[in-house]
């Protein structure tokens, strides 16, 4: 995933968010996700709008996190979502 890339979320898929954790429930695989509030907060940002950069700098302002850090962080997560198909580019 490239900075520039503007992640969507998979609409097939049913979520819920229960005291700052999310759940993500895979209808065709039955795979349950659940994300921290950090994986949370991003997938909120996930909005087919912003860029992955966009969402690295709420992240890295919010959490007061190191941009780099952040950011190596924040493509790990992306990425496995894609692999998932939870989210696209």
């Amino acid at each position: 995933m490239k900075l520039t890339d503007q992640p969507v979320r998979n609409d097939a898929n049913a979520v819920r968010e229960i005291e700052g954790v999310a759940f993500i429930l895979e209808p065709d695989t039955g795979m349950l996700h659940s994300f921290n509030s950090v994986g949370c907060r991003i997938w909120e940002l996930i909005d087919g709008t912003r860029t992955v950069e966009a969402i690295v700098a709420v992240v890295s302002d919010e959490f007061e996190v190191d941009h780099h850090a952040a950011l190596d962080d924040a493509l790990s997560f992306l990425g496995e979502l894609q692999e998932k198909g939870i989210v696209r580019v």
